[in-house]
């Protein structure tokens, strides 16, 4: 046992003195540097305040304050919220006193529940760490008038060594009959320069606070969440709601509308997408006039590259989205509960991901993604609930179609509830299809920096002894793959390996990596395309076979028309001329369907291109006289192409020819032309053919010798399949999107180019420029 130590009582006297705490204004600095540390920490500070005082909706600006009559400028910073604002009680019982419990025994906001989110009582210790003055002003509702008080913070006066609490702060406090609740911080004369990388860090910080989504809690109002807007001229992306500037930073942002005749308007922006995309479904909402959905797309993991701005959306934002994520249902401005709540999976977006749903159930979706170039993996790339943030809005007709529960939960099980689903799921499935397409083009896209990025290397090393003939894709695969083969030699020789050579053989390996995936995910597609082979020869017998029978029943039936009475005999007469018309048209098509089949000369050799040409607008005359096109050949008949296989000669021709004539068709005009000409031009051919089509806008141009990317603006096969029919537009070709891409292709192998331009008076015109002699 330790030694025992007595204390005795103190007795005190009625009268004795006592001493008290006193405290230094010097404690306002010291507990503002060391609470404090970062001047994005102290300004989050006062966002979370007007969070805590159920505001939804928060200003920060930043500007220069100028007093009234004085020259000299000082850097501000303005808050306003529209929260519940404070009595003149409020201010001195708490705001004027440091480390107030009031958060300790209140810890939800009186309106909407809001679990309180300001530590310590430390506002005014951030504004007295981000600016020299403060001027604090706020009203607050109190029975049917207002009170407005305003206070005068001159941090100057917190000198060291005086008493904190005989420092005057001037106010003014008055009773008014209308004003609006709320707070506004103005803080003057910034300590602080704010820089681009401390505005974003303010941004992430207090970006979770914005996400906070509608919301009900028992007992209190329905919160309708929080808005922060930024006014920052000065700094990137400084102006706006912060919300919008994360929804839009997602990989992409669907808008979409249901029309007065029922159909779906669906509007597409996304990365990696060129432009934006429009469509019109054939679907039908008859009852969902003027419905409209707002919904963004954010994918994580290895997708994450595909983000939009990675400034705004960092991956720890994100991950806080995620809990705010969902497609949520607004009725007459009124959310619908729990529609879009986490665990809710109204439009069964969560089990058909789990169940690993194959093709759409909207035949029309399936049409746009295997013309782009999609198979069934798209069902793999399905979005959870998880991926989207959105809200659909309900009113006017519509609002009278779909009936609320009375209950309040969720809408009456009617067929205006099943339109609502369907309409909502029709416009998430279209965004998928697009979203597939950015993914593949993400990955050529990252194929491509691998292969510049081994090209750069390889120029690096002096030693480097391989010589790259053209720099397609293909010939860079054949030289990583020579690379690798001549370091594997040295491996084996015991060599050492330098630092630059590892780096190169690396390079080399994603070259190689990347080039397999991305042909990987292409050989589903060429293997639908070569199974149809067999089918068009079929076709081509069975059309000579009908064309054959055509002219026999025209024979048959002119001749028993000969016996009929009038009438009867013009009609006979007027279906022989159909049955006729129709045999040259098939006549034609079986033509151009030849001139292709047929073109197999072993060699390479210079051919006369004005026959070709000749041959190609014969075999597709069945289309464009019919629609009034007028084509135009300049091509002198002694003009002969670089030495080249019939094949690709032709297949150049055919692409190029068939997409003017698929745009014409579309623009749905008569009289408009299209111009083939072919010309030696210095030490190149070149051909090019323009067209009065539907044109397509510079932003789709590089997009459009992609592969499988068919009518990259989806302005071409809705109108036409309107104008000449579903049964036309096969005879033209539907489109597999390897058209272009094939042209291109044989230009790189000949060291030659492709190119898209708009010249005066015509709606595009596509170049082709090769080598008389191949490089």
């Amino acid at each position: 046992m330790g030694r025992r130590i007595t204390v005795a009582k103190q007795e005190t006297q009625p009268h004795a003195d006592v001493l008290r705490f006193s405290v230094d204004s010097q404690l306002m600095g010291e507990l503002g540097e060391r609470l404090v540390t970062r001047n994005h920490v102290a300004l989050a500070e006062l966002v979370k305040n007007a969070y805590d005082a159920d505001a939804s909706k928060i200003t920060i600006e930043f500007c220069d304050y100028q007093e009234e009559g004085e020259e000299e400028l000082f850097p501000s910073i303005v808050l306003h919220d529209n929260g519940h604002g404070m009595r003149f009680t409020d201010v001195d019982a708490h705001w004027m006193r440091i480390a107030t419990a009031n958060k300790v025994r209140h810890p939800v906001t009186l309106t909407y529940g809001r679990p309180k989110t300001g530590n310590k009582g430390i506002g005014r210790f951030a504004c007295q760490r981000l600016a020299s003055e403060l001027v604090l002003t706020t009203v607050a509702k109190v029975g049917k008038n207002y009170e407005r008080t305003k206070v005068f913070f001159q941090w100057a006066d917190f000198t060291t060594g005086t008493t904190l609490t005989n420092i005057p702060c001037k106010y003014k406090t008055e009773t008014v009959a209308s004003d609006t609740p709320g707070t506004t911080l103005e803080l003057i004369g910034l300590k602080d320069e704010w820089l681009q990388r401390d505005f974003n860090t303010l941004r992430r910080s207090i970006s979770w606070l914005t996400m906070a989504r509608e919301v009900r809690r028992k007992g209190f109002e329905i919160d309708p969440g929080f808005a922060i807007e930024l006014r920052a001229v000065e700094f990137e992306e400084g102006e706006g709601l912060i919300l919008d500037q994360l929804v839009d930073a997602g990989w992409g942002r669907l808008l979409g509308e249901v029309l007065s005749d029922g159909r779906a308007s669906l509007k597409l922006s996304g990365n990696y997408l060129s432009g934006t995309k429009t469509w019109i479904s054939d679907a039908q909402f008859p009852s969902l006039a003027g419905v409209s959905c707002d919904i963004s797309y954010f994918t994580s993991g290895e997708s994450y590259p595909l983000i939009r701005n990675k400034r705004i959306l960092t991956k720890s934002v994100l991950a806080n989205l995620r809990e705010e994520a969902g497609v949520r249902v607004y009725y007459e401005a009124f959310r619908v509960f729990p529609m879009g709540e986490r665990g809710d999976d109204w439009l069964g977006l969560d089990r058909d991901a789990a169940a690993r749903r194959g093709s759409f159930s909207n035949t029309r979706l399936n049409e746009i993604a295997s013309r782009l170039g999609l198979d069934h993996k798209t069902a793999q790339l399905r979005p959870r609930n998880e991926n989207l943030l959105g809200k659909v809005h309900i009113d006017g007709a519509a609002g009278r179609a779909l009936q609320i529960k009375m209950n309040r939960e969720g809408f009456v099980e009617t067929e205006s509830l099943h339109e609502l689903v369907r309409f909502v799921r029709l416009a998430i499935e279209w965004m998928t299809i697009y979203y597939a397409q950015a993914r593949n083009r993400y990955e050529r896209n990252k194929a491509k920096v691998a292969e510049r990025e081994f090209l750069e290397e390889l120029r690096a090393l002096d030693n480097s002894k391989i010589v790259l003939k053209n720099q397609s894709s293909s010939a860079v695969v054949v030289t990583a793959l020579d690379f690798l083969a001549g370091r594997t030699s040295d491996a084996l020789s015991r060599k050492p390996m330098q630092e630059p050579d590892k780096r190169a053989v690396q390079r080399a390996e994603q070259v190689i990596e990347t080039r397999i995936q991305e042909l990987d995910s292409e050989l589903g597609i060429l293997r639908t395309l070569a199974s149809t082979a067999p089918l068009l020869f079929t076709f081509a017998h069975e059309v000579s076979a009908l064309i054959g029978r055509l002219s026999s029943d025209a024979l048959r039936i002119n001749a028993m028309a000969k016996h009929l009475p009038g009438k009867q005999k013009r009609e006979a007469l007027t279906i022989v001329e159909s049955m006729r018309e129709t045999a040259k048209n098939f006549i034609q098509m079986s033509e151009l369907f030849g001139i292709v089949t047929s073109a197999r000369q072993s060699k390479p050799r210079r051919l006369y291109v004005h026959k070709l040409l000749e041959k190609v607008v014969a075999g597709a005359r069945f289309s464009t006289i019919e629609a009034g096109i007028k084509v135009q050949v300049c091509c002198s008949p002694e003009l002969k192409s670089p030495r080249m296989f019939e094949a690709e000669v032709l297949s150049i021709i055919v692409n190029l020819y068939s997409n003017a004539i698929k745009s014409c068709l579309a623009a749905q005009q008569r009289n408009i032309k299209i111009q083939i000409s072919a010309q030696e031009r210095g030490a190149d051919f070149v051909l090019e053919i323009r067209d009065q089509g539907v044109g397509l806008p510079k932003e789709y141009w590089s997009e459009a010798f992609e592969p499988f990317c068919s009518d990259p603006a989806d302005q071409i096969y809705s109108k036409l399949e309107a104008r000449i029919g579903t049964t036309k537009v096969s005879a033209l070709g539907r489109g597999s999107g390897l058209g272009l891409s094939i042209v291109k292709g044989i230009c790189d192998d000949y060291g030659g180019a492709a190119s898209i331009s708009k010249p005066d008076a015509w709606s595009l015109a596509v170049s082709v420029k090769l080598p008389l002699k191949k490089k």
